[in-house]
């Protein structure tokens, strides 16, 4: 076995767990609950999408484009979804309508992505 598959992959799977528990518990905290809790939250799921895809892959190349795509989405996500978080948390201003639109392109990548060839995403991936 090769150094990736020893070390690596248990200490994703570890994260990945890590990311959807304490994604659920910003979520189903009580009385405190914030919206910085619930964005907080979020970017976590986006985290443990983007390692899931990446390990999946990893071992099962085969994967299909919907998978990849929400892997980008999870990758396209963490900026915005940090952004929010910063401006929420640090300037008290409440979550506005506006600021759905830095969600824009992970959401066009989902709904356009799974339709398109895998070196199509790739290409998609690197620019």
């Amino acid at each position: 076995m090769d150094f990736f598959a020893v070390w690596v992959l248990p200490i994703c799977f570890f994260a990945i767990i890590n990311c959807l528990f304490l994604a659920i518990t910003f979520l189903i905290k009580r009385p405190f609950k914030s919206n910085s809790d619930i964005i907080i939250a979020f970017l976590l799921i986006a985290l443990s999408l983007r390692i899931s895809k990446s390990i999946y892959y990893f071992l099962n190349p085969d994967i299909s484009s919907f998978l990849i795509s929400l892997g980008l989405m999870g990758k396209l996500a963490v900026g915005p979804l940090l952004y929010v978080f910063v401006r929420v948390t640090f300037t008290s201003s409440p979550f506005t309508l506006l600021d759905f639109l830095h969600f824009l392109t992970p959401l066009l990548v989902v709904l356009i992505g799974w339709n398109l060839e895998i070196n199509h995403l790739t290409i998609g991936y690197w620019m």
